[in-house]
């Protein structure tokens, strides 16, 4: 079964009374599965049954606008469009086939440009601390311990060149005050069952 559709577009407020918010386009999502028999050995008299699902997801990308009911803002662009792949293979007999992992994915994020302004910065952690905690001040207080305890771990794996540029106005120009760069980004993980 071969699957495509065009994915919706994702609107992040700031808050229910801002007008700034984040964009996220979901590109297209594209999913394929098949079916296979997997032989086994021994005194088992069926086979093992494993799906393999492929999905996609194209041109994936955030932006930050201002959504106003009389006029159009264009979008800055904080992610250009980017591609990620998955591979999810499950072993439908699992319980009595132990040979291959219950679950195992593997992913694949290539080169990935982001670029994050000061403004389009604020207008993110405004929305985590008020968008997600609207409506409770102790929820409120509890996101701020959460973001500024935030660690980011990431696996190294296959090399790809992936960029995180911060900037902020000087004058009437954006310049950057922090370019990261990090290797390619992936996944290959394997779930077995445990009885």
């Amino acid at each position: 079964m071969d699957v495509k559709l065009k994915a919706p577009l994702i609107i992040i407020p700031q808050s229910s009374v801002s007008h700034n918010a984040f964009v996220v386009d979901l590109g297209l999502i594209t999913v394929g599965n098949s079916f296979s028999l997997v032989p086994t050995e021994g005194h088992l008299p069926l086979p093992a049954v494993l799906e393999k699902m492929d999905v996609r997801l194209t041109h994936l990308k955030l932006s930050r606008t201002t959504l106003k009911q009389d006029s159009l803002q264009a979008d800055i662009e904080i992610l250009q469009p980017i591609n990620l792949e998955l591979l999810v293979q499950r072993n439908l007999a699992a319980s009595w086939f132990t040979k291959i992992p219950g679950v195992q994915v593997q992913g694949v994020l290539k080169s990935m440009n982001m670029c994050l302004g000061q403004e389009d910065f604020g207008v993110l952690m405004k929305i985590l601390l008020e968008n997600i905690g609207e409506g409770s001040k102790e929820h409120h207080r509890v996101l701020r311990m959460q973001v500024s305890q935030e660690k980011a771990v990431l696996a190294e794996d296959q090399m790809e060149p992936v960029i995180l540029k911060l900037t902020k106005l000087q004058g009437k120009k954006e310049s950057a005050f922090l370019v990261l760069h990090m290797t390619h980004l992936g996944i290959d993980t394997k779930v077995r069952n445990v009885t």
